[in-house]
């Protein structure tokens, strides 16, 4: 009984958890957040960071049903409650938190646009201080301080390469002025060294995610953007829109009971989560969609299709699960009639 009246607990648990830990994993990888938190505007990562879980939400909400999954996997039930539970927060996420997470983010957005215009400014300061730096293919430069408005650089010392055949010419400035619009900066005797400024190379090139990564982020925004504009249309859109592809999350529940083998029942689970945001982009779009549409009798959009194929995926689903089942219970009653 214990652990049947611990599935909601850990439901709630890991909500709270995966709603603050995947904005800020995914804030790290944001060159704009990264630099806005360096620089120490907190309060600014803070609104990046609630904004961001609440435009999450819904993946929030997946992941902590898989823990939930696993949680049931693990540990022995009351299945008919546990079941019933489950289901039960499954309605409501997708009926009542998932609609209220998007008000709360469509009335957060001001907020959220301020600070991403101040992190953005932020992010048009000179380039981090002690790197040398190519500038124009004739100069290399190099500063060890910024000041804390970003309007000035010190001390810069430059060495011009343009000498071909003599030891590079070596300039020291003790003060120069930053232009953040103009990405210049400007010494005492009117040098002036361009594009210093903006996203820095240097730390750009550690935030490149793989192909692999940015694929599935584009189809999860995609497909949360899509929840987003129909629920904007209508709540019954929604509904179906949203409903159908929690419908084809939950019946992945089976998984977990495939094989004998429970590690292996976890990674087929966790790659056809993955999987269900892989095909959004192929039944709401492109060559599938238009085959779809056209055998139909009459119009649909891709709200419409990519419900009514998750749908499919459930029901397919759940008979070959339902099969499997039933041939591994028929394949014990045999053992123990043996």
């Amino acid at each position: 009984m214990k652990n049947t009246l611990m599935v909601p607990l850990t439901f709630l648990v890991n909500l709270v958890v995966w709603f603050f830990v995947l904005p800020f994993c995914l804030l790290l990888t944001n060159y704009d957040s990264l630099i806005a938190l360096a620089s120490g505007n907190f309060s600014f990562f803070l609104i990046e960071l609630l904004g961001t879980g609440l435009y999450l939400l819904p993946v929030s909400l997946m992941l902590s049903f898989l823990v939930v999954f696993l949680f049931l996997m693990r540990h022995k039930t009351i299945r008919i409650i546990s079941v019933s539970i489950t289901v039960l927060l499954f309605a409501l996420s997708v009926a009542i938190i998932l609609p209220v997470g998007y008000r709360l983010y469509n009335a957060y957005s001001p907020a959220l646009a301020r600070a991403r215009e101040k992190t953005e400014s932020v992010s048009n300061q000179a380039f981090s201080s002690g790197h040398i730096r190519a500038i124009n293919n004739y100069y290399r430069a190099v500063w060890y301080h910024t000041s804390e408005d970003g309007e000035r650089i010190s001390p810069v010392i430059i060495a011009d390469t343009r000498t071909r055949f003599a030891s590079p010419h070596l300039s020291i400035y003790s003060e120069a002025s930053y232009n953040a619009i103009t990405k210049t900066a400007r010494m005492p005797d009117g040098l002036e060294l361009p594009g210093i400024g903006g996203r820095d190379p240097h730390i750009v090139s550690y935030l490149r995610q793989p192909a692999f990564i940015a694929s599935f982020l584009g189809n999860m925004e995609n497909l949360l953007e899509s929840f987003r504009s129909a629920l904007a249309e209508s709540y019954l859109r929604y509904i179906f829109l949203a409903g159908s592809f929690f419908l084809a999350f939950g019946a992945l529940w089976g998984f977990c009971y495939l094989t004998d083998w429970r590690m292996l029942n976890v990674l087929l689970l966790i790659t056809a989560f993955l999987l269900l945001f892989f095909i959004y982009p192929y039944i709401s779009g492109g060559p599938f969609f238009n085959l779809i549409a056209g055998v139909l009798p009459v119009p649909a959009d891709a709200g419409i299709i990519s419900s009514c194929c998750y749908i499919l995926i459930s029901v397919i689903l759940f008979f070959c699960e339902l099969f499997i089942w039933l041939k591994r219970k028929l394949r014990t009653k045999g053992e123990n009639r043996v």
